[in-house]
Order: C-alpha cells, then sequence, then structure tokens
C-alpha cells in the first residue's frame, strides 16, 4: 500500500477520534497531520506492519498518544 493510500485509508478516522478528544477542528487538523508525519518517520525507519488490523491500532495508539501530548503542551502555557 503507498503512503497516498494510507492516507485515505486512515484519514477520516485519525481526523474523527481527535476531533473527539480536542473538540476543535484547527487543533484536531493538527494532530492529524502529526499523526501522519510520525507514520512517515516509522515507515522511513524501515518498520513494517503486520497486517492491516495491526496499522489501524497503530494509528488508534499513536492518535491518543498525540492528543496527550497536545494537552500536556496546553498545560505548559498556563
Amino acid at each position: 500500500m503507498t503512503d497516498a493510500e494510507v492516507y485515505f485509508q486512515f484519514r477520516k478516522k485519525v481526523y474523527g477520534l481527535a476531533l473527539t478528544l480536542v473538540k476543535n477542528e484547527f487543533d484536531a487538523k493538527d494532530i492529524t497531520s502529526d499523526v501522519f508525519e510520525k507514520y512517515l518517520r516509522y515507515i522511513k525507519a524501515n518498520n513494517k506492519f503486520k497486517n492491516d488490523k495491526h496499522m489501524e491500532r497503530w494509528f488508534v495508539t499513536v492518535t491518543k498518544n498525540t492528543v496527550i501530548d497536545y494537552f500536556r503542551s496546553k498545560k505548559k502555557q498556563i
């Protein structure tokens, strides 16, 4: 699967999860972008997914962790 195919397969899921958690469209888009940057670094490091289900779990986990990082950075700004 190409990077573009992965993006089109998972972008709505990643964005929807991020939007549900942060309740802000702009921040959800930023988080989605960050998640796909992490995906590209993960693949560039020659990591592979066992199957589509593994890839989907990876995206959910990374999205949740990225949201946690987002809230931590917001907390530090206060």
